[in-house]
């Protein structure tokens, strides 16, 4: 099925996206540097729909839509730099996500940079590499693996060397918490090529999310993959340039509260055949609300 071939003008592009297909018998995910056992399955199914400028009339915010566009010049010279990056980028981290949510306390806990032509998905601990764009339809976190990331950073620390202690995961779990994601652009030219699409929370039936394993070689995490729906409303900002940053939720702990936002790479038909590389990081955090 498709979706609004012919958007109006100046309105966004029209572009394929990447939806899970289910396969009879398997469950849904992939093997990550394992070997592969049999038992899952990653077939997607490309569906064209109508992505919309959100620099054009909307003003999406973090509670309301999920997502929210917030400017910050960054310090930060070299994002392929793992020292630099944590003592220097994380700062600015978490100052943005504690302005724009006005939770108690942040955690950033890990990051990837990306860049087309790039060839795999997952870098792992190979933080001074980057890993491609993910051009599939998926969030990051589900009911389950929320908290067990909480509690897995007081059994091992993370890559970047963040560390809980249990008293601390006690305190995160006991209360409000959520995790959001902050992407930024960090080419010397603004992201053209592949640049990120979001989907309005308020669009998505999330008992409709389908549970995606991924089997590491010492863990086994999970996010939320999606079936194609006419209700669901893409998003995207056009030239994202280093002084922006685009948060998103990819875990929220209050069902009553806007939930996790969906999100993709994408193929802009629109890019320039001689487009620069696009080149980004993405900061993983929790947001704490507790007194």
């Amino acid at each position: 099925m498709e979706a609004d071939e012919h958007p109006p003008a100046h309105d966004g592009v029209v572009s394929k996206l990447h939806y899970q297909k289910l396969v009879p018998g398997k469950r849904t995910g992939r093997y990550i540097r394992v070997p592969d056992a049999g038992e899952l399955a990653d077939e997607h199914e490309e569906t064209a729909v109508h992505i919309r400028d959100a620099r054009q009339g909307i003003a999406a915010s973090l509670e309301v839509n999920g997502f929210e566009l917030r400017k910050q010049v960054t310090r930060c010279s070299n994002f392929l730099d793992p020292a630099e990056v944590s003592t220097t980028y994380y700062r600015e981290v978490e100052e943005i996500v504690k302005e724009t949510t006005g939770c108690t306390d942040v955690i950033v806990f890990d990051h990837t940079v990306r860049e087309t032509g790039a060839s795999s998905l997952n870098v792992l601990s190979e933080t001074s590499q980057a890993a491609a764009p993910v051009m599939r339809v998926h969030t990051d976190y589900t009911d389950e693996s929320a908290p067990r990331r909480v509690r897995d950073l007081a059994r091992s620390q993370s890559y970047t060397g963040t560390q809980l202690s249990e008293e601390d995961c006690d305190r995160i779990l006991s209360s409000r918490y959520c995790f959001i994601n902050v992407w930024r652009s960090v080419g010397e030219t603004p992201a053209i090529r592949c640049p990120l699409a979001v989907c309005d929370a308020k669009s998505v039936d999330y008992s409709r999310a389908i549970k995606y394993e991924m089997h590491f070689p010492d863990r086994i995490g999970s996010n939320f993959a999606l079936e194609f729906s006419p209700e669901h409303k893409w998003y995207y900002y056009p030239g994202m340039d280093k002084d922006e940053c685009l948060l998103f939720k990819v875990f929220e702990k209050e069902p009553c509260r806007t939930q996790s936002v969906f999100h993709t790479a994408f193929d802009d038909p629109t890019t320039p055949v001689d487009a620069p590389t696009r080149r980004s990081i993405e900061c993983r955090t929790i947001a704490c609300f507790t007194e």
